[in-house]
């Protein structure tokens, strides 16, 4: 079954999905194939430039604008305000797509003692706090529909091995993975 099979069974002729991290990576292309299926897609990123670059490359490929919300999902209120602007627009939500996420600020050399709460916080915060506050706001949004919806959380391999310097993305990937 491909995507554009699956967005199409049951339900509204379009589905809307919003998808965090939107503005490059896989998270672009996540939202490149959402959009080729059928789907009104939001992307969501701090970084506006991003975003718009983004939008403008999967518009000139699939002929289709994605919606565009600049988002610090470290902050639970902008969470919610990305959700309810999506519904507002677009009048439901479908899929919740959680691919935001940072590496360690000190990259792979750091070594345990020599990060600093903030290197710390701030790696929890966008890749674990982020897909909570997300999630949880998306789950409510889908009961407040009748029900339905999709939540897809990213993960990564190094939260069942780890990776020396990793540790903040490992913990916080390792949480992903438990919550989801």
């Amino acid at each position: 079954m491909t995507l554009q099979d699956s967005l199409s069974l049951g339900g509204p002729p379009r589905r809307v999905a919003i998808v965090t991290g939107g503005g490059r990576g896989l998270g672009r292309e996540m939202a490149r194939s959402l959009v080729e299926a059928g789907a009104d897609v939001v992307l969501a990123s701090r970084t506006l430039a991003q975003l718009e670059d983004t939008a403008a490359f999967i518009e000139r490929d699939t002929g289709r604008r994605p919606h565009i919300i600049p988002t610090d999902i470290q902050k639970s209120s902008e969470c919610d305000a990305l959700i309810d602007q999506t519904v507002e627009k677009f009048g439901r939500l479908d899929i919740m797509m959680n691919n935001a996420g940072i590496g360690d600020r000190r990259g792979a050399g750091a070594r345990l003692w020599e990060l600093t709460d903030e290197d710390w916080h701030d790696t929890i915060e966008v890749n674990l706090y982020g897909t909570f506050y997300c999630s949880r706001k998306a789950a409510s949004q889908f009961i407040a529909q009748g029900g339905g919806g999709t939540i897809v959380n990213v993960a990564s391999g190094t939260a069942l091995r780890g990776n020396p310097g990793s540790f903040g993305y490992a913990a916080a990937k390792a949480g992903v993975i438990s919550l989801t």
